[in-house]
């Protein structure tokens, strides 16, 4: 698992430790719909990460909007990821869809931070 959210997963289960727990330096579990699931260094683990960001969003009253615009001909794609009042925009999608998680994870926890 990349370092980046690896850091990021300890400071969620620092902050909301309900939502993820850490198991050592590069184990992780996030909860989605009342089940903890392990979070591995595999890129189907960005989707679980997601999905518990979302949930939590939710249940936080936090808006939170991820929007992926393809390519079109000549045109780069486009993501744009974040949680009001503050959001990320990225060109050439394609090179950069693997970093929503952490691109989502890091608004989220600001917004909790805030709180």
């Amino acid at each position: 698992m990349e370092s980046e959210l690896r850091s990021l997963l300890s400071r969620w289960a620092a902050v909301e430790p309900q939502r993820c727990r850490q198991h050592d330096d590069f184990s992780f579990d996030v909860v989605y719909l009342g089940h903890w699931i392990a979070v591995t260094a595999q890129p189907i683990s960005h989707g679980t990460i997601i999905a518990s960001v979302l949930a939590g969003c939710q249940e936080n009253n936090i808006h939170c909007e991820i929007d992926y615009t393809p390519r079109y001909e000549q045109q780069p794609a486009t993501v744009e990821v974040g949680c009001i009042p503050k959001a990320f925009r990225w060109d050439e999608g394609e090179e950069i869809i693997s970093s929503i998680p952490i691109l989502l994870l890091e608004e989220y926890l600001e917004r909790l931070e805030q709180r």
